[in-house]
């Protein structure tokens, strides 16, 4: 499925954490992976498409992340890409995934289900 790949494609076998890392930015659809890229301090560009249902996980922010429509649109962000960098504006965006997007905490979940189990069990 994959030997047919543009050269500029690559199939990673490493993590996404080592990805992210040599990474600026991230071209993404309808993926919570971006928040994780976002954490990383990459840039999102979101591919949206005509009448289309919104699948956007980053939909309310809109001062650090980048739409297109088409591939001129990408061409011209990747043209202009030394221009768009803004501390202030990606920690604002941070912090957004920050509250968004926490790990897995198995501790939260094994007292959910105590709370649930002793409401139902008594």
């Amino acid at each position: 499925r994959y030997k047919s790949l543009p050269k500029n494609i690559i199939v990673s076998k490493k993590s996404l954490e080592a990805d992210f890392n040599k990474c600026d930015w991230a071209l993404y659809r309808g993926t919570t992976a971006i928040i994780q890229a976002m954490l990383f301090g990459l840039k999102p560009i979101y591919l949206e498409l005509p009448n289309e249902f919104n699948i956007d996980p980053l939909d309310k922010i809109n001062n650090w992340k980048v739409k297109i429509k088409n591939i001129d649109d990408f061409k011209k962000v990747m043209n202009e890409k030394s221009k768009m960098w803004s501390e202030k504006k990606w920690l604002l965006s941070k912090n957004y995934c920050n509250r968004f997007f926490k790990p897995f905490d198995i501790k939260v979940l094994l007292k959910i289900i105590k709370k649930i189990d002793s409401k139902y069990n008594g």
